[in-house]
């Protein structure tokens, strides 16, 4: 794994992503702030900065604009991951 990303913290008692996966955990933006292409651009970076690597998310099922955003910059789904009770989309760029 490359040094400028490792994990820190605990381990998540259930697995989200595959292992041959890089995994982003959380993306948000606060609501006064949507809409003007900030989580567009951080995902851009990213992505673009580390392309030698298959990046992975979950996107709750019933989030339409998130799953919009995710589509928008690349990413594509690797079908569904119920989590904690409650279903997910798993989506990948690789």
């Amino acid at each position: 794994m490359p040094e400028e990303i490792k994990q820190y913290g605990t381990p998540l008692p259930v697995k989200e992503a595959k292992d041959d996966e890089y995994y982003i955990e959380t993306i948000a933006t606060f609501e006064a702030y949507r809409g003007r292409g900030i989580a567009t651009k951080l995902l851009t970076s990213l992505l673009e900065s580390n392309t030698h690597v298959k990046w992975s998310l979950n996107c709750d099922i019933n989030n339409e604009a998130a799953l919009k955003l995710y589509q928008k910059v690349g990413f594509i789904s690797d079908g569904q991951i119920e989590l904690y009770k409650h279903m997910y989309h798993h989506l990948i760029v690789k």
